[in-house]
């Protein structure tokens, strides 16, 4: 099962690289080695340079690839959007749980 996770895991990291490139060259209109590049700096200086890869992986998915917003969204940050939707939920149980005396 781990390796079907990690494989998985593989190919996700794989396509969002190509959003990347795809999202440097319509947005920045620069090449493709000019994508990869940017792309090697980001993750040289982490965890600060993968954020600068969301918003061009989200920018690739949604203009390049004619994704909808939200696959867009879920495909550029994973784990930021999985972090919100635990923070909602657990915020909710929180304020649900808060009994008034």
């Amino acid at each position: 099962m781990a390796l079907l996770i990690n494989i998985g895991m593989l190919i996700v990291g794989a396509f969002q690289i190509l959003a990347f490139i795809e999202g440097v060259h319509i947005w920045l209109g620069w090449g493709t080695w000019a994508g990869v590049g940017l792309f090697v700096v980001a993750y040289v200086f982490q965890p600060f340079g993968s954020l600068l890869t969301i918003p061009l992986v989200y920018y690739g998915a949604r203009h390049g690839w004619d994704w909808a917003w939200w696959q867009a969204a879920i495909f550029a940050a994973p784990a930021l959007i999985l972090s919100l939707i635990g923070l909602a939920i657990s915020g909710g149980v929180a304020i649900l749980a808060r009994r008034s005396y």
